[in-house]
């Protein structure tokens, strides 16, 4: 019986097909974060990545907890420096990571994806991944961003609360997913999307709001304390949501989307 806390590098690097990205691979059974590594890799290049079996650390947006059982999912973290990813397209990097990643799943599996505002993965209208993508800036010039994504692919079991349902792609193909497929295929996938930032920004846009069945729905967004409550009218080029109020447009950069 396959032990599926090991991870086949020789079956990962069959697949990866990317010039740079992927390329210096960092592999951990446990860390506190991939993220909080990478931060403190001062000497690390463009496209290092970094693949955790867990993170006794591990957080998503707004410092919520990230619990992924040990081996079974996929939680990695990728650097892009300045001479990759210009400034000003850093706000593309979320949502096109989703895009991608999300595109990488329905084609490999053959599921149906839904794009959650501002970064997660939806499927059947429960998580399978979250993003978060954390920038460096020293003054005002630009460093690096970190891209770190947790994905749920064979886990079965999800413990404790959650604001949104959670699932994994193994419950939802009903079969075992190999790790090191799915994860080279991801990579090629990232590697595609830098390019398309720079080249065709306004593509991204478009192929989110494709995505995303939210877009024109009657939502309510939760900041805080603060609840607001419209329609979900578009997104902008800055990531930012722009909610329809009673015919008065607002634009929001954080918070929990539900449908009303």
């Amino acid at each position: 019986m396959k032990n599926e806390s090991l991870f086949n590098f020789d079956a990962f690097s069959l697949r990866l097909d990317t010039e740079w990205l992927g390329r210096k691979f960092l592999y951990f059974e446990e860390i506190e974060s991939t993220n909080g590594h990478l931060k403190a890799s001062s000497d690390a290049v463009s496209g290092t990545t970094v693949l955790a079996e867990f993170q006794t650390s591990g957080r998503g947006r707004q410092d919520r907890v990230w619990i992924s059982n040990k081996g079974e999912n996929l939680l990695f973290s990728v650097l892009l420096k300045k001479d990759v990813i210009a400034p000003q397209n850093l706000n593309l990097l979320n949502m096109g990571s989703a895009v991608y990643i999300a595109e990488t799943i329905e084609n490999l599996y053959f599921l149906k994806t839904d794009l959650k505002w501002p970064n997660d993965i939806l499927m059947n209208a429960k998580k399978t991944a979250g993003i978060l993508t954390e920038t460096s800036f020293s003054g005002n010039k630009f460093q690096h961003a970190i891209l770190g994504v947790g994905l749920n692919v064979n886990q079965n079991e999800f413990a404790g609360k959650h604001p949104v349902t959670p699932t994994s792609i193994k419950l939802e193909a009903k079969t075992l997913i190999e790790r090191e497929k799915l994860l080279a295929h991801i990579l090629n996938s990232l590697e595609e999307l830098i390019i398309e930032i720079d080249s065709n920004p306004q593509s991204i846009l478009k192929k989110w709001k494709a995505g995303c069945s939210q877009l024109g729905e009657r939502i309510v967004i939760k900041n805080g304390p603060n609840v607001y409550e419209g329609i979900f009218e578009d997104v902008d080029l800055t990531g930012a949501l722009l909610l329809n109020e009673g015919g008065r447009i607002f634009k929001y950069n954080f918070g929990e989307v539900s449908i009303s």
